[in-house]
């Protein structure tokens, strides 16, 4: 069976296609260059994803300018702080964009003869609107009325916090594939390398490790390059 993984470069739908090879299912990554400031990271650990997983047919979308256009989110508009307050979305929620995602993921995969895509979309406390439970009903039952054909998502971490979903990786990998596979991921909403340790993204992947009482393999190997680095 054929799916196709929404992949970021990200924990989380890292592990997904991991978790798609491992279920001997024929995977495909679908990747969105949308404007976001961490696409040349989000890139090229997409890309190494896809070689740890064994060569994973990768497509890139790119989409230039099109959420600059349509909104003033800082993910998109490096002149916007990026900024979280009680009670509100973070600066860097991007309206609509898992929707256009998703309708994308849609067309491609129909054209691919792929019926299931798969998303590490997760609801949580603070999940976005975008990311629940109900969002990914919603526009799943949408999708397949619009294309006529069968059309399933598939959000295999859905309701694990940060730190099951870091739980679910270890017992996923082997200890060497762990460190090597999350290592070469990267959640940054500012794109920087190293993380930048402040922004919605980092916080969140620190706060997983952290539940699950471990390392996070990405920042040690941050730290093993600075030693390591001529003075």
């Amino acid at each position: 069976m054929k799916k196709l993984v929404l992949l970021s470069g990200g924990l989380d739908s890292t592990l997904c296609l991991h978790k798609v090879v491992g279920e001997e299912s024929t995977p495909f990554a679908l990747f969105f260059d949308y404007g976001q400031r961490g696409r040349a990271l989000e890139w090229k650990y997409s890309r190494k994803q896809c070689e740890l997983a064994g060569g994973v047919e990768l497509k890139e979308v790119r989409m230039g300018d099109l959420f600059q256009q349509l909104s003033d989110s800082a993910l998109v508009h490096v002149g916007k702080r990026v900024e979280m307050s009680e009670g509100h979305l973070p600066s860097v929620f991007l309206p609509a964009r898992n929707a256009i995602f998703f309708s994308l993921a849609a067309a491609y995969a129909s054209m691919k003869g792929i019926s299931t895509v798969v998303s590490g979309i997760v609801e949580t406390q603070f999940s976005y609107p975008d990311t629940t439970q109900d969002f990914k009903d919603s526009i799943e039952g949408a999708l397949r009325t619009g294309l006529g054909e069968s059309f399933t998502i598939e959000t295999p971490l859905m309701g694990l916090s940060k730190g099951g979903i870091v739980k679910e990786a270890l017992k996923f990998f082997e200890p060497t594939k762990f460190i090597k596979v999350l290592s070469n991921t990267v959640s940054c909403d500012k794109g920087l390398e190293p993380v930048c340790g402040e922004c919605p993204s980092c916080l969140s992947r620190a706060t997983g490790f952290r539940g699950a009482g471990l390392l996070d393999p990405l920042l040690e190997k941050f730290k093993r390059a600075l030693i390591s680095r001529p003075q």
